[in-house]
């Protein structure tokens, strides 16, 4: 699989909005992805910190980041063995 396609699967798999965002970060699924098991979604800072780690079972979530300084947030998360970096910018 190509790096393209890869980035092709990632958008079609979640969407994050609005990104970017003074505090608040809503992250939906796909409709058609189905959750068979909740999974993890770490949240770390440009320095590579964790600064969030969340257990999560719903197709859409928040992720508020309203206690961190501004600047480039990092999600990542694997589900059902795609891996998945998602960059967040807070102002």
């Amino acid at each position: 699989m190509s790096e393209v396609s890869l980035v092709e699967d990632i958008v079609e798999l979640i969407n994050v909005y609005p990104n970017p965002s003074k505090d608040r970060f809503f992250i939906r699924l796909n409709e058609s992805f189905e959750i068979i098991q909740p999974f993890r979604v770490d949240i770390y800072d440009a320095q590579g910190r964790s600064v969030i780690d969340l257990q999560v079972s719903e197709k859409n979530f928040e992720v508020d980041l309203s206690v961190q300084p501004n600047g480039l947030y990092f999600l990542k998360t694997s589900i059902r063995g795609k891996k998945m970096n998602v960059k967040l910018l807070k102002y």
